[in-house]
């Protein structure tokens, strides 16, 4: 959601530019490089916890800093998987730490949103510019899958904006995508954070079985500078409730 390298950006920032208005203020309180790991080992998940309120909407979304080998020197992965399995570990300082599952992760941090008073909903992960066979490929068996198990597990929405980015990225052509990434097959540019910001704003707002939607109003007098936002399936047939 959030990426401080120059030519990178999240969708995080573009989508609160897109809704932040009079019936709602976003607080984009992601953190470039973490998984769902390190966002709650570092203490940030702890801070964003404290401030929840009754009736504040949390998103969460990890997943591609999730992988690789708990040896890592990063010390960010975790388990594969949203059961209850886990490993012992060293932190990045040396400290004794044990590591759940990715879905562990998500669990944990949703049902203290909700226990706060917080409407959840997990997203799935934005798709990396990675084709096979003239389709982007999916994360449909991994973190996608993942994410959803989970948000199942903690009684809370999901949305696959994996799935609906795919299709997206599908509908308009590779060589376009391409445009929307800099520097790597996982990080977008300004404009491809643009394009999600507007997917996924368009997708909740036709999601009328989340109540809270309807605060997401487009601001008044705001112009669509997205290019190429192609007609996709309503937001609801990537929506899953728990």
């Amino acid at each position: 959601m959030k990426n401080g390298t120059r030519g990178q950006q999240g969708w995080g920032d573009p989508f609160m530019q897109r809704v932040s208005g009079t019936k709602i203020a976003v607080d984009n309180r992601a953190r470039g490089g973490r998984s769902s790991r390190t966002f709650v080992t570092e203490g940030l998940w702890e801070n964003v916890s404290k401030s929840i309120r009754t009736g504040d909407i949390v998103f969460l979304q990890f997943g591609h800093n999730d992988g690789g080998a708990l040896s890592d020197p990063r010390r960010r992965a975790s388990l594969k998987g949203s059961g209850d399995d886990s490993a012992g570990s060293t932190d990045a300082m040396g400290r004794a730490e044990t590591v759940l599952t990715y879905g562990a992760y998500l669990r944990r941090m949703s049902r203290e949103a909700v226990d706060r008073g917080a409407n959840v909903l997990l997203l799935t992960p934005v798709p990396r510019n990675r084709w096979a066979g003239g389709k982007v490929l999916r994360s449909s068996s991994d973190y996608a899958l993942w994410t959803r198990e989970a948000g199942k597990l903690a009684r809370v929405p999901v949305l696959d904006l994996n799935a609906l980015l795919a299709d997206a990225y599908d509908a308009i052509g590779a060589q376009r995508v391409a445009e929307l990434f800099h520097g790597d097959w996982t990080h977008t540019s300004q404009e491809g954070a643009a394009f999600t910001a507007s997917i996924l704003h368009r997708a909740l707002l036709t999601c009328k079985d989340l109540r809270w939607t309807s605060l997401l109003e487009t601001i008044q007098g705001a112009t669509e500078t997205v290019k190429d936002i192609p007609d996709l399936k309503p937001g609801t047939n990537y929506l899953s409730l728990p």
